[in-house]
């Protein structure tokens, strides 16, 4: 008889396949199998085999079992707006906040070249936004039929004008189109919302857009609902935030580096809108996958070899090391806003545009490169340190943790559904004693 496990997660990464069972704030277990994207019910089943055998855990045994996955390049997007600092900002915040590897985003009317991106980019899904409430509706429009007839097989969500509603699913019925009518993500000038349009790209994802070979074992198992791993992450902070305050998140993988933000905290001469939780994915810096990328970037030649998706020998490790350091420091500065130089408020103040990350007080590692490598906190301070003047980032006294227990992805899998014992892990591994 096996274990009785209250909640099994399984989080099938680009590169890894890991496998927690827990039983309240106890880990029963854990497991990990390199991803076989050919076929990724290979390694979930191999995953909860090992599960098995080192803990006694059934996974169809357990009490709730949930699965996350950004296997087969997770959700890809593309997103399409009216402006670029406005609209089409909006709506790439609303697709990265929901966990999607967004291939695309151009702002005003849609061109041939653009429709040809679009086509080759071949994503599962498509957002069209633009225009505040009762504003612009040409250009909007315009694009609307021109999607509606394009070369590609996927969903079109429209986030835009609401005057142009019955318009744009007109012309999508028009073609035979999948149309998703959500609220305005920029409904009025300086007001982001892109909370609906979140839910429903998670929503899509989690039961039509899940399409990698094999996938169909890992929705049997999680009763048919899959989140994409980046947008499970973020709601791993924002659950976190609720208690701690502003909060900083940094996820080093295989292949992609992300940054997740939440801020309450005003950012005094702001120009541009803000939105309480933020996700920003590097796809060039990555320790496996983008390896060679992120080397590049250090401006040097011929990244080295052994690269490994589970680093094991002394080489490996401090390969991964040098690599997760740099990027680490690109992906921060990347999220990060910056003061406006040269300009001043009535106030006397500089005006800053973008994410403003001063308030923010505890930085949390995790990922491969921060959680599971020694020196990961030091590879955060340095680069906050090293950039404090340029960027907008945590002040000197802000205090850095690592997800010792490699939980944060695997707690934002179940947050929504029991908030109270994913804050409790979350907050037992960055209080655990010791640094890596």
């Amino acid at each position: 008889m096996g274990a009785g496990a209250e909640i099994v997660t399984v989080e099938v990464g680009s590169t890894v396949t890991k496998a927690i069972a827990f039983d309240g704030a106890t880990i029963l277990g854990r497991a990990t199998a390199l991803t076989t994207p050919d076929d990724i019910s290979v390694c979930v089943l191999e995953a909860l085999a090992e599960l098995e055998g080192s803990s006694g855990v059934r996974a169809e045994e357990a009490g709730a079992f949930y699965a996350t996955s950004s296997a087969a390049g997770g959700l890809r997007m593309t997103v399409h707006g009216l402006t670029r600092d406005l609209t089409a900002r909006a709506a790439e915040e609303a697709s990265l906040g929901a966990g999607a590897n967004v291939k695309q985003i151009t702002a005003g009317r849609l061109s041939e070249r653009d429709l040809k991106k679009l086509e080759a980019a071949s994503p599962n899904l498509v957002m069209l936004a633009g225009g505040v409430e009762h504003g612009e509706e040409g250009v909007v429009l315009g694009n609307a039929r021109l999607l509606a007839v394009a070369d590609y097989d996927a969903p079109t969500v429209f986030a835009g004008n609401v005057v142009l509603r019955d318009e744009v699913r007109e012309a999508f019925e028009r073609a035979g189109r999948e149309l998703h009518v959500v609220d305005n993500v920029y409904p009025r000038f300086d007001e982001l919302n892109v909370a609906p349009v979140r839910a429903l790209i998670q929503k899509l994802f989690a039961e039509r857009l899940v399409l990698a070979p094999g996938m169909d074992e890992l929705r049997r198992l999680a009763g048919g609902k899959v989140l994409p791993v980046p947008g499970a992450c973020l709601v791993a902070a924002e659950t976190l935030a609720e208690e701690v305050g502003d909060l900083l998140v940094v996820d080093v993988g295989g292949a992609t580096t992300d940054v997740h933000s939440v801020i309450d905290t005003p950012s005094p001469g702001n120009v541009d809108a803000q939105v309480r939780s933020r996700r920003t994915v590097e796809g060039d810096l990555g320790l496996f996958v983008s390896a060679e990328s992120v080397w590049a970037a250090m401006d040097r030649e011929g990244c080295p070899a052994p690269l490994a998706a589970i680093p094991a020998t002394d080489e490996e490790k401090a390969l991964s090391r040098e690599l997760a350091a740099r990027a680490v420091e690109l992906a921060l500065l990347r999220h990060a806003g910056r003061v406006v130089p040269g300009a001043l408020l009535a106030d006397g103040s500089a005006p800053v545009r973008g994410r403003d990350l001063r308030s923010v007080k505890l930085v949390v590692g995790t990922g491969g490169g921060l959680a599971a490598l020694e020196g990961g906190l030091d590879r955060l301070e340095a680069a906050m340190a090293a950039h404090r003047r340029e960027a907008l980032l945590p002040g000197r006294d802000v205090e850095v943790r690592r997800d010792s227990d490699y939980v944060f992805s695997a707690c934002g899998a179940f947050a929504k559904d029991r908030p109270e014992l994913a804050r409790e892990l979350m907050r037992a591994s960055i209080d655990r004693e010791g640094r890596k």
